[in-house]
């Protein structure tokens, strides 16, 4: 039997504490451990981990026979909280539309394939999720390749940093200190530490 579900996922950690994520799912085994893979859900977990009860709640809110159904409640039960709940950490409404076809869909998917986005779409879905933390990572820092920093930027960047910069002789001493080993999250702790 294949079970269609919206679920939400509370977070129960940090300054992440008290936020939540909207998600469906489809599986054949309720008991999966599936509690979602939002952009900033999934950071979450890379830095606090994944252990139901303590550092996330997950409830399921409703089962649907189909995947359109379940489509249409995502999108419905999201809606525009994305937007104004500064506790939602879903991104887009997700679900799907009303009134758009299967082929329709496959068709915009196709449409998009290998097309890299403009300067204007990336500044309208940046002014979407502002507001929203994200961590600097490889992922979101594709939107600003090919951007160049005002001279402005470039200044206050340079007043931050002053007087920061390690001497030779101390990066040195760092290098050969933490050869050979690197950062990992312990299982146990969840926390970060070096590891060889």
């Amino acid at each position: 039997m294949v079970y269609y579900y919206i679920y939400k996922t509370t977070c129960l950690k940090g300054k992440f504490k008290g936020k939540y994520y909207f998600g469906q799912h489809k599986t054949r085994k309720l008991d999966d451990k599936y509690a979602g893979s939002g952009r900033l859900l999934v950071d979450y977990f890379k830095k606090y981990g994944k252990v139901e009860g303590e550092t996330y709640n997950i409830e399921i809110l409703a089962f649907y026979d189909n995947q359109e159904d379940l489509n249409k409640a995502e999108y419905e039960i999201i809606g525009d909280k994305y937007e104004t709940d500064k506790n939602c950490l879903n991104l887009c409404s997700g679900g799907w539309k009303e009134g758009v076809s299967d082929e329709t869909r496959e068709l915009q998917r196709q449409s998009h394939i290998g097309k890299k986005q403009s300067e204007e779409t990336i500044e309208k879905r940046m002014k979407k999720i502002r507001g929203k933390k994200l961590p600097f990572n490889k992922k979101n820092s594709e939107n600003f390749k090919g951007r160049s920093l005002t001279d402005e930027w470039k200044d206050k960047i340079r007043q931050k940093h002053l007087g920061t910069h390690k001497s030779e002789e101390d990066k040195e001493y760092l290098r050969e200190l933490y050869k050979g080993k690197h950062w990992r999250i312990n299982p146990e702790t969840n926390k970060r530490e070096w590891y060889t």
